[in-house]
């Protein structure tokens, strides 16, 4: 019997060596899901530990159980393919058409695969083996990650093999997957000493000395692969005569495996050699005709060329080609001069052309391809950025277009490529968007065409916190086009006018533009009208309009998300309408728009867009209570600067003050707001008022009262120059009338008290009037207090169909003092409870603390809950 063992003998019980531990999971995870119980097993380690060997014995026993197995391996060369893994998977049918992506209408790709994927585990229990994970593209493992957290009720094994990754602080798709809490994950290490010893024994011949063997173990650090192939080139030496001695094993070690392959390679026939080098550009699963046309082989000569590579196991055995390890590959590649390589890979898009491949098939290669000005591959490579784009995969996008750009394209489809490039950059949050669009313009004519890209600078420039050079921008645009009140005009004024409104000094112009005409209540309102719509419901929203009014209004521009279809998550239009309803007071409806965009942006990869659903989402659940959330929301928007995000980071970084104050976390509150020391042009930002809103409630919080007095004062002014005095979005008087009683100011306290009823009773907003009743109450006397506290309560009743408003825990707070003061002290330890049980529930620790001390006081103990919903 030959004990000899080869390195891709896929047979051989040699290459499960010691990996009996990970056989017993792989058992386990198929078991589960016979059992109808989902399971997900990582098998992480670096090449040559055996993750494809038990990949390959993962669909084995699977198939040996009775499971249906969907299989997959990533590719080097295919990781920018948007849905390639997923192809794999299910089949080229399987991935919905782009016109699917764009219609706003339908469900994602992602729920459209997972949606097969759980009617076929209905039907049988299903084994989901990826191989070489990291090399997935990233539409892929989002859906490999959607699947993985439903796992529980599906009858699905899922096993993922990758090579060990830093952690990337974005939790790319791949790194959630590791992070998920279900996860069972292996870390395979080399063989033991003794293993690796059992190995090399049975594979030299019976009377090699004991130093060649322990030099062949050494050198191959227990690397399976390693030493099989180490072993295998001892084996050919002796074969030769020229026996292989303990002190040469060095020079066979693991620096010097590239090279041994390419001996072997070296000796295989001419035509073998063009072939292999060929199916090494080609990639993994190419067809044998497509790499012998590449290597100019005829048919037949191609046939024999493959049966020697896979008798020389350079190949593995069957169809389409396949390597017997990726290391083979990538030193055939290696090995290639770059110009040789460069040209190859341009030859291999025209090949999958001409086979009538999609262009998101070609696109891997034509970025690798060399440089000719070819108008062809610029076309193949736009035409691969729409496709990519519209399957949510932006950043492949945006790649195969900088790659057209340096080809280059004819002059006449520069500005249009720029144009996209910087569209695709902007929904990225990268710099270098607003470049890309300026040199676009510069290159178009004046017309439409230049309007609309202007329109898209301006809102580039937005995202990137240049709002008085965004409003320009658009202003410049509507200089350009003949009707104001065309779809473009509309557009770029609704633009023009979120731009300027957050600008001090081009607030003062925009505001004294008169309101567009509104389309009557019979007709259907165009996307340019509800985009005027959106921009006029935020105006008299932040004016203090009447709130029924102003909800209205944003429900009419919003149409049951019809703005949203028209202009996509990476519009702006849809924010005003967000701002509109969050001053009416209409906060459940805000998070219901609010998540219709989050799942607009997930979907079209757009980090930019995801960061501003998230800024606008942290307000509402802020003002319901919900500070684990919002805090959340308010930290994702904050760090979202880090990827070109910086439309509304001011007013992001106030709101995680606000709710660091409500957390009770001073330092953290005060280490937000040192971010915004290397902020421009803060003074002359309308943000500032909110930035000096939440400034001055820390310096409350802080015992800094009269610094908070001023600061509040101040945002007062600026608000009403601005015509932004909304109590209901900025109580900048009820905030200034505490920290004047605080600082020993009575009578200021009592006059901003009187104020704050004023304003709020004008605007009409049930939270905003409670949280004056507060105010009022705490300058008040005795049962003048508490009346008032109990009035305000009436305005905020409890929530039976979701999480409780922030201020009724404020307000339960407030009287439960007051209560206790007053010596009643049952009925302030009702009130306190039902404070702390709110505070506690939504994450509110400094009230819950100050509830607690409350209670201590009259006699009552609390017990210290956990606070909940902290991030």
């Amino acid at each position: 019997m030959d004990t000899r063992a080869h390195w891709n003998d896929r047979d051989g019980p040699e290459f499960l060596l010691e990996r009996e531990g990970e056989i017993e999971r792989i058992e386990f995870a198929l078991g589960e899901a016979c059992l109808g119980r989902g399971h997900l097993l990582l098998i992480s380690g670096g090449a040559g530990l055996g993750k494809s060997r038990l990949a390959e014995l993962a669909r084995e026993r699977a198939r040996e159980r009775g499971l249906k197995v969907l299989s997959a391996r990533g590719e080097e060369l295919e990781h920018t393919m948007p849905w390639g893994l997923a192809r794999q998977l299910l089949g080229e049918d399987a991935i919905p058409e782009p016109r699917h992506v764009d219609d706003d209408s339908l469900v994602s790709p992602v729920h459209t695969l997972f949606h097969q994927l759980e009617t076929l585990a209905s039907r049988q229990s299903l084994a989901i083996v990826v191989d070489d994970a990291n090399w997935a593209d990233e539409p892929s493992l989002n859906l490999i990650s959607y699947v993985s957290r439903r796992l529980s009720r599906l009858p699905i094994a899922l096993i993922v093999t990758h090579w060990p990754t830093v952690p990337d602080p974005d939790l790319r798709p791949l790194d959630r997957l590791i992070a998920e809490p279900a996860t069972e994950r292996i870390e395979l290490s080399p063989l033991g000493s003794e293993a690796a010893t059992l190995l090399a024994r049975g594979s030299l011949a019976p009377d090699s000395s004991p130093d060649l063997i322990e030099a062949c173990v050494a050198a191959s650090g227990g690397n399976p692969f390693y030493l099989g192939e180490l072993l295998r080139q001892i084996r050919l030496a002796n074969g030769r005569g020229q026996p292989v001695t303990a002190e040469e094993v060095a020079g066979l070690a693991p620096p010097a495996i590239s090279r041994r392959v390419l001996l072997r390679l070296h000796s295989a026939s001419p035509a073998a050699s063009m072939l292999a080098q060929a199916a090494a550009v080609m990639g993994d699963g190419a067809t044998l005709p497509q790499a012998a046309s590449l290597a100019e082989l005829e048919s037949n000569v191609a046939t024999r060329a493959h049966s020697e590579l896979v008798a020389d196991e350079i190949f593995r055995p069957g169809l389409p080609l396949r390597f017997a390890h990726p290391l083979v590959a990538s030193a055939i590649l290696d090995a290639m001069p770059s110009f040789t390589r460069a040209e190859s890979h341009l030859e291999a898009a025209r090949i999958l052309d001409r086979d009538g491949c999609e262009s998101s098939l070609l696109a891997p290669h034509l970025l690798a391809a060399a440089r000719v000005g070819d108008p062809w591959v610029v076309e193949r490579l736009s035409r691969a950025a729409k496709l990519a784009a519209a399957q949510g995969s932006t950043e492949a996008a945006a790649g195969y277009l900088t790659r057209a750009l340096e080809e280059p394209p004819p002059a006449d489809q520069r500005a249009v490529i720029l144009a996209e490039l910087g569209r695709l950059e902007s929904s990225l949050g990268r710099a270098s968007a607003s470049d890309h669009l300026r040199a676009a313009v510069e290159l178009s004519r004046p017309g439409p065409d230049r309007a609309s890209m202007l329109l898209d600078l301006g809102r580039a420039l937005a995202v990137s916190g240049n709002l008085a050079e965004a409003a320009r921008a658009c202003e410049s645009g509507l200089s350009e086009v003949k009707d104001p009140e065309s779809e473009l005009g509309r557009a770029l004024r609704a633009a023009w006018w979120m731009a300027a409104s957050a600008d001090r000094i081009e607030r003062a112009h925009a505001v004294g533009v008169s309101e567009p005409e509104m389309p009557s209540e019979e007709s259907t309102p165009s996307l340019g009208q509800r985009q005027l719509m959106a921009q006029m419901a935020q105006q008299r929203g932040f004016s203090g309009s009447s709130p029924s009014e102003v909800a209205e209004l944003a429900e009419r521009a919003w149409g049951d998300g019809e703005l949203l279809a028209g202009e996509s998550s990476d519009g702006v239009t849809w924010s005003l309408v967000t701002g509109a309803l969050l001053a009416a007071g209409e906060l459940e409806r805000e998070l219901e728009v609010c998540d219709a965009v989050l799942a607009d942006a997930q979907r079209r990869g757009s980090s930019t867009a995801f960061a501003m659903a998230r800024y606008c989402r942290a307000w509402p659940l802020l003002k319901r209570g919900q500070i684990g959330e919002a805090a959340a929301d308010a930290r994702a928007a904050v760090d979202a600067r880090a990827e070109g995000w910086q439309a509304f980071l001011p007013m992001a970084v106030a709101c995680q003050i606000q709710v660091e104050v409500e957390r009770g976390d001073l330092e953290a509150a005060t280490a937000a707001l040192a971010l915004l020391d290397t902020y421009d042009d803060l003074e002359r930002s309308n943000q500032l008022a909110g930035v000096l809103l939440a400034r001055g409630r820390l310096r409350i919080a802080q015992g800094e009262f009269e610094s908070a007095l001023a600061d509040l004062r101040r945002a007062g002014e600026l608000l009403i120059e601005i015509d932004m005095d909304n109590p209901s979005l900025f109580p900048w008087r009820s905030e200034a009338s505490h920290a004047a009683m605080m600082a020993g100011d009575r009578d200021s306290a009592w006059a901003l008290a009187g104020a704050a009823m004023e304003a709020t009773a004008r605007a009409g907003v049930p939270v905003a009037r409670a949280r004056a009743h507060r105010a009022m109450a705490a300058v008040s006397p005795g049962e003048d207090a508490i009346l008032l506290l109990r009035k305000g309560l009436e305005l905020v009743p409890p929530a039976p169909q979701g999480p409780p408003r922030l201020e009724r825990a404020h307000l339960l707070l407030a009287l439960g003092s007051a209560l206790r003061r007053s010596h009643r002290r049952a009925e302030a330890a009702e009130a306190l409870r039902e404070a702390l049980g709110l505070a506690a529930s939504g994450g509110a620790d400094a009230i819950a603390e100050s509830a607690r001390e409350e209670l201590r006081l009259i006699g009552v103990r609390a017990s210290r809950e956990p606070t909940g919903q902290q991030p």
